[in-house]
């Protein structure tokens, strides 16, 4: 959007007057119309979880209110499609005091406000290019009684306001002072519609197309005096006085409304003699000063203007040139740098995961340990214990029973050899034998396990954001979380005598390692671009990282998935961006050999195991342009003059 610099006149007392006045009427007018509707009492029953209808933390309607809700906001989106924003704020305005905060009916009433915000900007950029100063400040102020923080509106607002006029300085001395000041020269031609027939010299023909319509002329000496011939039928003074020039090939420049000047049509001559005005653009789409110095040089290589000058400061760009150059590139810029449409996107992003761990079967022995049992073995385990052994040797004399150390020995010696033979096994496990006398082997049974166990898990997730940007900008949504990866770790050396130092004193700060973060999760990136016949055409780029579960000398390994498309979505249409499944399944079989595979006895012989593992991701967005590109002015060609 551009604005122009408005002359101070003496009129601004008037003019701050009828300003209050204007803006009291409007106030008065837009009252009614915004007011919101009377709510009625909430209902005290709190919402349950999961339900639709509500928010957490809103009230559960009735099923009266959630029905009437639904009919208010039915109504709204057909006056929203006839151009009705206000009936159709108060309706949803209705709907969310019946049921509040449903998300549909909270998008809806966000979009009708901002459609509503962008009406009244419009509306005061036409004002003020038709100089009704009056009625574009109060449409800005409207916009922003809407949307306090639109900053553009506010600006809009200020470029309104009559300025102060500022102190004259006092003059440097008493002989100098300011008499007038410099306006522009409008021409006052005849208002006749003439046929002129003229034959001769440049000079002459300029002077008889000029009297023709009481105008008085002047040349500059670089004009020549070549002859010409001039024939038009039907044409007022501009159009014959522009194609007499173009065949003298001069220009002029008004000094009077009654006189002008003409020179020879060269660019130097048109440089120091041609009028120019000096015109502010602000860029309020322009974000930096990048962006700037690219309109910059566009102005200077459509134009050929030289004194252009960026202002970062305040995102706006100063020219000097003349007149229709000035026009020319106003209207190129309000073309092509108008403000950006700017649009709504409802994220939804749905997760279901499931996870089943199943074992089932019997845990029968598939090995069995032989062992020689001799005779010394059979007394042993007929004794019950390794004290009665030791009483038995005792009595029949085989130790002393005086030498209590000695005995204390034996006793920790026969313990730690029971502990850890083989015979302890069979002393407390079941066993069979075979054989007899020194070929008697004792077999143990191993015991027999019976396995039933389940474990399930199911999760569902629903997450709902609501994204706003504008055209061209890429609108970043990240849900996840930040994973540490160790990069480096420190290993000092600690026998070297700095070290044995610092440890000694007390002062050592052991070095930390190294550690950067990994984003896991989803991201998303949606950049929307609105086209002429009001669809959205939309570029997805999303990722999905996650750990793989394994790593390489300490490092985790990451899974990462990427889906990049570009889609074209009408205005309001939900659209199922993508959808991810993974779906894994294991099973494992352990038992006898041949018997496990056999039906029915199999499961009496076998443990069998189940690990399935299903995770899907789906993401839906829902565009909706809340503030449209603006139309290009009907009449775009601009006709310069020839250089």
């Amino acid at each position: 959007m551009l604005c122009e610099f408005v002359t101070i006149t003496a009129m601004r007392i008037l003019y701050a007057t009828a300003l209050g006045l204007a803006l009291s009427l409007t106030a008065q007018a837009q009252k009614p119309a915004n007011s919101p509707a009377q709510k009625p009492p909430a209902s005290n029953t709190s919402c349950q979880v999961g339900d639709p209808q509500c928010l957490p933390g809103a009230k559960a309607p009735s099923k009266h209110d959630l029905k009437t809700a639904r009919h208010d906001y039915n109504r709204a989106r057909k006056l929203m499609k006839q151009g009705k924003l206000i009936e159709a704020a108060d309706l949803l305005d209705q709907a969310l005091a019946l049921a509040p905060r449903v998300p549909e009916y909270v998008h809806a009433a966000e979009m009708v406000r901002q459609q509503r915000v962008a009406f009244h900007i419009d509306r005061g950029n036409k004002f003020m290019q038709t100089g009704q100063t009056v009625a574009a400040m109060g449409e800005f102020q409207q916009a922003l009684d809407l949307d306090p923080s639109n900053q553009y509106a506010r600006q809009r607002l200020e470029d309104t306001l009559p300025t102060r006029p500022s102190a004259r300085p006092a003059p440097l001395s008493p002989d100098l002072s300011v008499v007038a000041e410099s306006k522009p020269v409008v021409l006052n031609p005849n208002s006749a519609i003439k046929e002129l027939h003229f034959k001769g010299s440049a000079r002459s023909v300029l002077e008889q197309v000029a009297s023709a319509f009481g105008m008085k002329l002047l040349f500059d000496e670089s004009v020549s005096s070549k002859q010409i011939r001039f024939d038009m039928d039907n044409a007022d003074f501009f159009t014959a006085f522009r194609e007499a020039n173009v065949l003298a090939h001069t220009f002029w420049v008004p000094l009077t409304p009654k006189q002008v000047i003409l020179f020879n049509d060269t660019q130097q001559l048109r440089r120091e003699y041609e009028r120019t005005i000096s015109a502010t653009f602000y860029l309020t789409n322009a974000t930096s000063a990048q962006e700037l110095t690219e309109v910059v040089n566009m102005v200077r290589t459509l134009f050929d203007v030289r004194f252009v000058v960026p202002q970062p400061s305040n995102s706006s760009v100063v020219m000097r040139a003349p007149a229709p150059i000035v026009e020319a590139a106003s209207k190129v810029l309000e073309n092509l740098l108008g403000r950006k449409p700017q649009v709504t996107l409802n994220v939804q992003v749905y997760t279901v995961s499931q996870s089943l761990m199943q074992a089932l079967g019997l845990s029968i022995p598939t090995q069995f340990q032989v062992i020689n049992v001799g005779a010394a073995a059979l007394a042993l385990l007929g004794q019950g214990n390794v004290q009665n052994l030791i009483n038995q040797l005792i009595s029949s004399g085989g130790i002393n029973a005086a030498n209590s150390q000695g005995l204390q020995a034996l006793l920790s010696q026969l313990q730690n050899q029971q502990s850890n033979s083989i015979l302890q096994t069979l002393s407390q496990t079941p066993f069979a034998t075979f054989g007899g006398g020194k070929t008697l082997f004792a077999v143990p049974i191993p015991p027999l396990t019976a396995t039933a166990q389940l474990n399930r898990s199911d999760l569902q997730t629903l997450q709902t954001v609501m994204l706003r940007t504008q055209q061209n900008t890429a609108a970043t949504l990240k849900i996840g979380e930040r994973y540490p990866i160790l990069n480096a770790s420190f290993a000092p050396i600690y026998n070297t005598p700095a070290i044995a130092q610092v440890i000694g004193n007390g002062s050592y700060q052991a070095p930390f390692p190294s550690v950067s973060y990994e984003d896991l999760g989803l991201s998303l990136k949606a950049t929307p671009q609105v086209l002429s016949d009001g669809s959205i055409n939309l570029k997805v780029e999303m990722s999905i990282k996650a750990l793989a579960g394994q790593s390489y000398n300490g490092v985790p390994v990451l899974s990462n998935r990427e889906y990049t498309a570009s889609l074209s979505v009408l205005d309001g249409a939900t659209t199922a961006v993508t959808g991810f499944i993974t779906q894994s399944e294991q099973r494992s079989l352990s038992g006898l050999p041949g018997f496990s595979a056999l039906p029915g006895i199999g499961a009496l012989t076998s443990t069998r195991n189940k690990d399935l593992e299903y995770q899907e991701i789906l993401i839906v967005i829902t565009p909706t342009i809340i503030s449209p590109a603006r139309q290009a002015n009907e009449q775009t060609e601009v006709w310069l003059p020839a250089s």
